[in-house]
Formats: structure tokens, sequence, C-alpha cells
């Protein structure tokens, strides 16, 4: 059996006093991390579920312009087939203003799979008016 010096004895239970409190530091630096890990991963869930709701936000305010603007544009074209059919005068910019707009109407229509059936009538009485007034019979 091998025999141990007071000083070589004293040294090892020094050291696994200076172990002990060390497991004792790391079990509390990971118990702080672990609740660190929770917070952190609850403050990105918050931060993810405000960001889904900006979107939603953003895209309900994109569709509310969208909205408007096909509403501006209807009105525009309504406007001018409406000085047709009160026998006010209409010039070749309007016209042409209207059936641009028209186009642009059409195509917003189209890439949000929108239907028309608003300014038919009036398009068709500004198409008129235009092929009259540019063979000369007004």
């Amino acid at each position: 059996m091998k025999k141990y010096s007071k000083t070589n004895y004293d040294h090892a239970l020094n050291d696994y006093e200076t172990y002990k409190g060390y497991h004792a530091e790391t079990i509390s630096i990971r118990g702080g991390l672990a609740d660190k890990q929770e917070e952190i991963v609850s403050t990105l869930s918050s931060i993810t579920d405000l960001l889904n709701e900006m979107k939603e936000n953003q895209n309900e305010m994109k569709e509310e312009q969208r909205d408007e603007k096909i509403q501006r544009m209807r009105w525009q074209i309504l406007e001018v087939a409406n000085y047709i059919r009160n026998k006010e005068d209409v010039n070749m910019e309007q016209l042409n203003n209207a059936l641009g707009t028209y186009d642009d109407y059409e195509k917003i229509l189209k890439q949000n799979n929108l239907s028309n059936g608003q300014v038919d009538v009036s398009i068709q009485l500004i198409r008129e008016k235009k092929l009259e007034i540019m063979h000369g019979d007004t």
C-alpha cells in the first residue's frame, strides 16, 4: 500500500475543494445560460410576431392603396365619358389620357385577378368620340 505524506494529502484535499468550487460555479453558469437562452427565444418569438403583424398591416395598406388607385382611374374615365354624354367639349389629349388610364386600369386589374365591368360602356363612348374627332365628324 502506498503511503501518502501529509503534504500530499493536504494538497489533494485542497485540489478537491478547488475543483468542487469550480464544479458548482460551472453548474451555476450553465443554469444562467439556460435562463438567458429561454429569454432570448422568448424575445425572438415576440419579434417574429411583431414582424408578422407589420407584414399583414403592410399588405392591407398595399391593398387599400391599390383599391384607391383603381377608384381614381375609374373616376377619371367616367369623368371624360360624362363630358361626352353632356355634350361638353373634350379634346384629343383628354381622350388619349382616358384611354391610357384605361390601359393601366386593365393591367392593374389583370395583375390582381380582379374584374372590370365598371367602365366598359364609358370606354366605348370615349373610343367612339376619338374616332369622331379623328375623322372630323364633330
